[in-house]
């Protein structure tokens, strides 16, 4: 508990974890359409397959979209202060991936408990692809606030 007598995390303890998610053509042609992103690497199988690539690409902000919802989703989170990542693989269309967060650090200030959150994306094989950090202010677990 802390000085507010709040159950709180503790650095190193791991967000409750989402379903992997099949990131499939169709979902990054739909990305493509509502962002507005239709980079060659995304929408073209042919541009993406002479860059190296199996097929097209899924869009880094997805990836951050699936991160957010890892974040948002954890029932000790009040609110998202910042969210950022890297993305540092390529995610072809067709490959499952998996959203983890761990709790890197807390502090109290007048306005409430954060935590820094280190998050990465991981491919099936357990390559990591994005690399990122959220900071948030906690709530009450269980609570409404």
């Amino acid at each position: 508990m802390n000085s507010r007598g709040r159950n709180r995390p503790e650095p190193g303890a791991e967000l409750p974890g989402l379903p992997a998610r099949l990131a499939t053509a169709e979902l990054v042609a739909e990305f493509a359409e509502a962002s507005g992103d239709r980079n060659p690497l995304h929408v073209n199988p042919a541009a993406a397959r002479a860059a190296g690539h199996p097929d097209v690409l899924v869009h880094g902000m997805l990836t951050l979209g699936w991160l957010a919802e890892l974040v948002s989703s954890w029932e000790a989170v009040r609110s998202i202060r910042q969210l950022r990542a890297s993305f540092v693989a390529p995610v072809p269309a067709g490959t499952r991936l998996s959203v983890f967060g761990t709790v890197t650090e807390l502090w109290e200030t007048d306005d409430g408990t954060h935590a820094s959150l280190r998050l990465t994306a991981h491919r099936a094989d357990g390559t990591v692809t994005a690399r990122g950090k959220a900071i948030v202010t906690l709530g009450e677990v269980g609570s409404a606030s």
